[in-house]
């Protein structure tokens, strides 16, 4: 044990899995969205089934807690949400 490489294991037998993307909605669905995520979600706490979003499989997700929906304001009423998520395994 004293020469040779550095041993490493696995930390986590599971671990989530993150990922992000944006949504374009108008008045109506930005207040739905808002909705969903301070009430549904107490605010991204709770987490929720949906869809994988790679494998379209149902999974569990979680707003990732460091890092709150952010909206951007476009023309016509309309409005870019940008979501930072996490899979549960």
């Amino acid at each position: 044990m004293d020469t040779g490489k550095a041993f490493q294991r696995q930390r986590f037998t599971a671990a989530v899995q993150p990922f992000s993307g944006k949504i374009w909605v108008d008045q109506s669905q930005y207040e739905t969205f808002f909705n969903f995520y301070t009430v549904i979600t107490a605010m991204g706490a709770v987490e929720f089934d949906w869809q994988h979003p790679i494998t379209k499989s149902p999974a569990v997700i979680r707003f990732d807690a460091s890092s709150p929906p952010s909206v951007k304001p476009l023309s016509g009423g309309q409005y870019e949400i940008s979501l930072n998520l996490e899979v549960i395994p």
